[in-house]
C-alpha cells in the first residue's frame, strides 16, 4: 500500500513521527546532541521508505556538531539532490568537507552558495579558510576583508584576517 503524499511529493507525517521529531528537537533545545542525534536516526531508520528530508538535514548539523563528519556529509548530500539550491545546506556540506581536509570539494560547495547568496559571510569565510589551507594567502585576505564588508562586526572575519596578515606582510 503506497503512503499517502503531499503535493510535493513528501510523505505525510503521523502523530507517531511527529512525537518522534518533537523528543528530537526537545533534544537539541536540551543541549543534549548525542541523544538528538540517535532520535533522529532512530526516525530515519524505522521509516525507510521515506522522504524526510527536513530530518536529514537535521542530523546532518547535529552530527557536524558533534564533529562526526564522515557521518554528517551523507546527510547534506541526500537533502541537496532534491534542494540543490539549498544555501546552507551547501554550507553545512562545504563546512564538513573542509573539516575532513577536502578542501576542494568544500570550495566548489562555498563557490555555489557564493553564487546563490554572495553575501553570506559564513560562505566567505569557509572559502577564506579553504583558500589559506592550501596556500593562496593573499586570495583568503581577499574573502575574509570581503566578509567584514559585509558583516563589519563579523569578529570571526577580524580574527582570521589579523592572523593571516601576520604572515603575509
Amino acid at each position: 500500500m503506497e503512503k499517502a503524499k503531499r503535493p510535493d511529493g513528501s510523505h505525510v507525517v503521523t502523530p507517531e513521527v511527529d512525537q518522534q521529531l518533537r523528543l528530537a528537537d526537545a533534544a537539541l533545545r536540551a543541549r543534549r546532541p548525542g541523544v538528538a542525534a540517535r532520535a533522529y536516526q532512530a526516525l530515519l531508520d524505522a521509516h525507510p521508505e521515506s522522504d524526510f528530508p527536513a530530518v536529514h538535514a537535521k542530523l546532518g548539523f547535529v552530527l557536524l556538531g558533534l564533529r562526526r563528519y564522515a557521518e554528517a556529509a551523507p546527510h547534506f548530500a541526500q537533502v541537496l539532490e532534491t534542494h540543490p539550491d539549498d544555501v546552507p545546506l551547501l554550507v553545512g556540506l562545504a563546512h564538513d568537507l573542509q573539516r575532513q581536509s577536502s578542501w576542494l570539494a568544500a570550495e566548489n560547495h562555498y563557490q555555489r552558495a557564493l553564487f546563490l547568496q554572495p553575501g553570506h559571510v559564513q560562505a566567505m569565510l569557509g572559502m577564506g579558510i579553504c583558500l589559506r589551507s592550501r596556500g593562496r594567502l593573499e586570495e583568503a585576505c581577499g574573502w575574509f576583508e570581503r566578509a567584514l564588508q559585509v558583516d563589519p562586526g563579523c569578529m570571526d572575519a577580524y580574527h582570521l584576517l589579523s592572523t593571516l596578515r601576520r604572515f603575509t606582510d
